[in-house]
């Protein structure tokens, strides 16, 4: 008995002592700061090799005054204030590659080729808690273009081209490696053409004698339907003669509409120098050739992506496609592609089948479709994609922007340029203008 009453004692003296003892309690510690390094502090960011490293952010985990796992948050700012948060990491380090910084800095609104001062500062939250700035730092870099920018002031108008003598002009570009030369890509009818700047007439240029040279206000050059290069030879950035040559290159084979038997053209896409087009290919073979001559034509011997001349038929499987062609690097490309087209009773087929748009490739916007000079009966119509219902959009409050399975777009009988543009995933639109 008395060695349980002792043992009781000890038990309840024990407890008493834990009472007196108070919880352990976690203090946040309210500095919290640290600081950030970056591998570099001036970056020339180089477009030939995307997936190199560019940038690597370190920094030391702070003091919280407890073991916390923290979310930090890295945020890129522009100089004008302009922010993006553009990564949530537990880690304490974060690296970002060629590729991946110069989409970040171009979406900022950052100039390629301009140096730049970066403001990266450095976030952490616990929890549900508000995040809280512990550290900054400023780097300098530069940018490279993703698209080329080849636009000038001149252009073709006339009769002959389908903006008339109005215009809208077709474009001249400059031309890669040649500072003396400008080209355009042209497909005109029977008629007439001159050359001038900025859809105006106050600069103008003729052929006064049809030899080949050209002056200011000369006189209206004649030209025959089909699809042509001009090229502008410059003497001091002037545009001093000009010539004119049958230039197309097309798409054929067993996988295409036209079989073997006819091309289906491809456009120049100044964005990249190359070619392009929407192709909805089925099984089988393509090739490319020029002016829809098999004189020369194009195949892939060893299917290695470079082309040789008369090389081998290029195997495709069924779907739809942008194809590019790289005459300046000889190589090709197939990237798959939603097709988008309209339909409805304003249409020629009615809700039968889709007529197909065209990808605006001299848009710097990706995803912009087009139908020019387009005629619709009175009726309504909708956008949709590969021809089938699965993806459409309409237009609920008919006011521009689009819903999918939107209520169809009332039209009144009359010829239009049409638009799809889905550069902005989130918020479709598209513009209607009678011609």
């Amino acid at each position: 008995m008395k060695n349980i009453l002792k043992s009781l004692f000890a038990a309840g003296a024990l407890m008493l002592a834990a009472c007196d003892i108070e919880d352990p309690v976690a203090v946040l510690n309210t500095d919290i700061s640290t600081s950030i390094s970056a591998s570099a502090s001036s970056i020339t960011l180089v477009k030939e090799t995307p997936d190199d490293p560019a940038l690597t952010l370190s920094w030391t985990a702070p003091d919280f005054g407890f073991n916390a796992a923290p979310n930090y948050g890295i945020k890129f700012s522009t100089p004008d204030g302009g922010t993006e948060t553009v990564a949530t990491t537990r880690a304490t380090e974060k690296s970002y590659s060629m590729k991946a910084l110069n989409t970040l800095l171009l979406g900022l609104g950052f100039e390629p080729g301009v140096q730049a001062a970066v403001n990266v500062t450095l976030t952490a939250a616990l929890g549900d808690q508000p995040e809280s700035q512990i550290a900054a730092t400023t780097i300098n870099v530069t940018p490279y273009a993703t698209v080329l920018n080849l636009t000038t002031d001149w252009g073709v108008v006339g009769n002959a081209t389908p903006g008339g003598w109005n215009g809208p002009d077709i474009p001249f570009y400059s031309v890669q490696g040649n500072p003396n030369a400008l080209v355009a890509y042209a497909t005109l009818v029977d008629g007439e053409m001159k050359f001038r700047t900025n859809n105006a007439w106050d600069v103008n240029l003729g052929d006064n004698g049809a030899d080949g040279t050209l002056e200011q206000d000369g006189a209206n050059i004649p030209v025959t339907a089909g699809n042509y290069r001009i090229t502008l030879t410059l003497n001091g950035g002037n545009p001093v003669s000009f010539s004119i040559e049958p230039f197309s290159w097309g798409v054929i084979g067993d996988a295409t509409p036209g079989g073997w038997g006819s091309d289906f053209d491809m456009e120049y896409d100044p964005s990249t120098d190359t070619f392009k087009a929407i192709g909805i290919l089925g099984d089988g073979f393509i090739k490319f050739r020029k002016n829809d001559d098999w004189a020369e034509n194009l195949g892939d011997t060893g299917a290695d992506g470079v082309l040789d001349p008369g090389g081998d038929n290029i195997p495709v499987t069924a779907g739809n496609y942008i194809i590019t062609l790289d005459l300046r690097e000889n190589t090709y490309s197939l990237e798959q592609v939603v097709v988008w087209g309209i339909i409805g009773t304003a249409t020629a087929d009615g809700w039968n089948s889709d007529q197909d748009m065209r990808y605006d490739f001299d848009n710097i916007n990706e995803n912009v479709w087009y139908l020019s000079n387009y005629t619709l009966a009175g009726g309504e119509f909708k956008f949709r994609a590969d021809n089938d219902w699965a993806v459409n959009y309409g237009d609920d409050g008919n006011d521009g922007s689009l819903e999918a399975g939107g209520a169809n777009i009332p039209v009144n009988a009359g010829t239009y340029d049409i638009v799809l543009d889905l550069s902005d995933s989130e918020n479709p639109t598209y513009t209607i203008t009678a011609r």
